[in-house]
């Protein structure tokens, strides 16, 4: 179970988090993406306000389409379904306060992904190298998000897979 100053290493997607707030309105972590650092795949967040204020460095954020390269003391703000992902190009690590309103199970969802990447259940693009793992991790977690673009096709194919991993004995780690 996911707590406050817990911290999640993502050695994949290269970066760390720490659980800062915890409630049903908002789950609130401190965010250190390093250097080559991503976000695995354009999404959204069909229930969730998403908001990162930049505390350090110039991560290249994508919403909506448009490209921008935010700055310390910036304040992006996410709506929810809008696709968006962001990385770190650049040679010096970036330093994220991110919040999301309401929480839903968005600090079991981090803790899920930290444990398949550290297990070496991620493919180094970070995604679940067992497609009905992965079936299941987006099912589990659908109403925090969703893949978007070309994968979003995937979305339908999604419940029955989970299904499929669960008969053939797969679990999430918890």
């Amino acid at each position: 179970m996911a707590h406050v100053g817990q911290v999640v290493d993502n050695p994949v997607t290269k970066d760390t988090l720490t659980i800062v707030a915890m409630g049903d309105d908002r789950f609130e972590m401190d965010f250190t993406m390093y250097p080559g650092g991503f976000i695995p795949t354009l999404h959204t967040h069909p229930n969730q306000q998403e908001r990162f204020r930049i505390v350090a460095g110039r991560p290249l954020f994508s919403v909506a389409r448009r490209k921008h390269r935010a700055s310390p003391g910036e304040t992006i703000v996410v709506p929810p379904r809008t696709a968006h992902k962001f990385r770190n190009d650049t040679g010096e690590d970036v330093r994220i306060n991110v919040e999301f309103t309401p929480a839903l199970r968005t600090a079991e969802l981090f803790v899920v992904l930290g444990t398949l990447a550290q297990t070496g259940k991620l493919t180094k693009r970070g995604i679940p190298r067992n497609p009905l793992l992965g079936a299941m991790f987006v099912h589990e977690f659908r109403n925090e998000i969703r893949s978007a673009g070309m994968l979003a096709i995937t979305n339908a194919f999604v419940a029955p897979m989970a299904a499929l991993g669960r008969l053939f004995g797969l679990r999430l780690p918890a």
